[in-house]
């Protein structure tokens, strides 16, 4: 029995472009960073790849997505241009403090790690500008018995690493052991897709 956490994501509130410029420039504890941006040209926003924030276009094999456009957006207004690298989730902190980005850009939820630490003891968090939500997914014929917290105990469960996907399921599935942890949420359903067909 598995089950995943997958953002199911409602556009509530989208800020004016100059606020959302503000984006995490110092989160690397370095007060040039937008200086070094200036003089190169662009930035770099760590991203994974999912629909409909972030994802190739079938017909082109170009970037789009929500996130993908409105960083281009942003970055067009501020007279720049917006590069986009795919990282591995987890490893989010540690490719902002190397400098390979320079910013995420990738529904980044505020909140806490699995190990209760705020997201703000890492980085810097512009405005929100999207409404974020959790949900299960799993067989259409498995809804109406996994219905609850109590139902889910002791379930195993696939999520993204690093994602707020990940900490709740641990708290639903009572144990870090029964979760199984991928790079990114399409490799989570996939996998979940997978393992379901198997039964």
């Amino acid at each position: 029995e598995f089950f995943t956490m997958k953002r199911i994501i409602t556009f509530a509130l989208a800020l004016t472009m100059l606020l959302v410029a503000t984006l995490s420039f110092t989160s690397c504890g370095q007060t040039d960073d937008w200086k070094t941006v200036q003089e190169r040209g662009y930035f770099y926003c760590g991203i994974t790849v999912y629909a409909p924030m972030n994802y190739y276009d079938d017909e082109t094999g170009d970037l789009i997505g929500f996130d993908t456009e409105f960083a281009t957006a942003v970055a067009e207004y501020l007279g720049v241009e917006a590069k986009f690298a795919t990282i591995n989730w987890p490893n989010k902190y540690t490719e902002l403090e190397s400098g390979a980005i320079d910013l995420i850009w990738n529904g980044f939820t505020y909140g806490e790690e699995k190990d209760g630490v705020s997201r703000t003891e890492y980085v810097d968090f512009t405005h929100a500008y999207l409404e974020n939500r959790q949900c299960l997914v799993t067989k259409a014929d498995r809804v109406s018995e996994l219905n609850s917290a109590d139902a889910l105990k002791g379930k195993n469960a696939v999520a993204e690493g690093g994602s707020s996907g990940e900490g709740v399921a641990i708290e639903l599935a009572g144990a870090e052991d029964k979760i199984t942890k991928f790079a990114s949420q399409a490799e989570a359903l996939m996998e979940l897709i997978e393992r379901l067909d198997e039964e």
